[in-house]
């Protein structure tokens, strides 16, 4: 059972009345952040509660962070300000950026930040998507600065997971692990917006991508490729690997990643939300709501043996590996397009 998950695309409702109380049976607890304007979903994230403790949350819109013109921001918001129709379309997206702050109870002196978000999804949008991620980066840099001054002997280090969709050689990716984009960068979409001619950002924090990036995490009928990513700070391999923490074996493992990254949509290897939906399908077809009653009922109902995998026991009784596996595309345009 993984000790952190971070989940996206999560109903409201689903979060309460189905996630809490499986992941609770689990021995995990977690929060939710729903996204901006009128949108009933949001981010989840789900720790082990015996090998961490809650501190706090710094949980921002993406849109409404920028706007706010914070300390360290002004730049984006600039930027925005030389095209009207990049400035609404940024504006009116309703992304978040979730973040927890944990203690690790296995090493008193190591505190974890765990950063999860969705990024835009319209695919020609890569200027949008990227402008996203460099406020999410300049939040997590005012976040690690906070922390560190709030514990100045303790080890802190970034976790940060998410849907991104972005494949791995767009500009993205690239900022998040060399913290570098430039200003010709391609993934500005330079001369197709007048007056927009994107900007050169760097940041401090620069992260490793624990994840594979060559796994196919998202396949639909006009689509694959690897969306979905862990990330983390140099603090964290080099503070958590070495004081052993068992996690980290299996953080590498594809079969079992530690770390589960919206396996609610995206994910389509061998985590149960992909089996569950793609062995429930030759049943209930793509009906989403009647799927979710009955794997409600199922946790609600079934007694479970501490001493087994909950997951396991879950994808065993209720999707039997026998049944015909369909890849399942996405829901809806519109969906895809939130």
């Amino acid at each position: 059972m993984a000790d952190l998950i971070c989940l996206q695309e999560v109903d409201m409702r689903l979060f309460d009345n189905l996630w809490v109380p499986f992941l609770n049976e689990c021995g995990l607890c977690g929060n939710f952040q729903r996204k901006g304007g009128d949108v009933a979903e949001g981010l989840a994230i789900f720790f082990n509660r015996d090998k961490f403790n809650f501190l706090k949350c710094e949980n921002v819109v993406l849109s409404e962070l920028v706007a706010s013109r914070s300390s360290g921001f002004e730049y984006l918001d600039d930027c925005l300000k030389t095209n009207d129709e990049v400035q609404q379309l940024f504006m009116s997206r309703p992304q978040v950026l979730q973040v927890s702050v944990l203690s690790c109870s296995f090493n008193e002196d190591v505190i974890i930040i765990v950063a999860n978000t969705h990024l835009h999804s319209r695919s020609p949008d890569s200027h949008i998507r990227l402008l996203q991620a460099a406020a999410c980066i300049k939040h997590l840099e005012s976040v690690v600065a906070s922390v560190r001054s709030s514990f100045p002997d303790k080890h802190v280090s970034v976790l940060f997971c998410g849907d991104l969709n972005s494949t791995p050689e767009m500009s993205v990716h690239r900022l998040l692990t060399t913290g570098v984009v430039h200003k010709d960068d391609s993934g500005w979409r330079k001369g197709e917006f007048p007056g927009f001619d994107g900007l050169e950002i760097r940041t401090s924090l620069k992260m490793i991508c624990l994840s594979d990036t060559s796994m196919l995490t998202n396949i639909t009928e006009d689509f694959f490729g690897c969306l979905d990513y862990v990330y983390a700070s140099r603090e964290f391999q080099t503070v958590i690997v070495s004081d052993g923490w068992p996690a980290y074996q299996c953080l590498s493992a594809q079969a079992s990643l530690y770390i589960t990254v919206n396996p609610s949509v995206n994910f389509v290897d061998e985590s149960l939300w992909s089996q569950v939906k793609r062995t429930n399908r030759p049943k209930h077809g793509t009906h989403h709501g009647l799927l979710v009653l009955n794997l409600l009922e199922y946790v609600l109902r079934r007694q479970l043996d501490p001493a087994e995998d909950p997951f396991e026991r879950l994808l065993r009784d209720y999707c039997p590996m026998e049944a015909q596996i369909t890849v399942l595309p996405k829901s809806s345009k519109a969906a895809r397009d939130s």
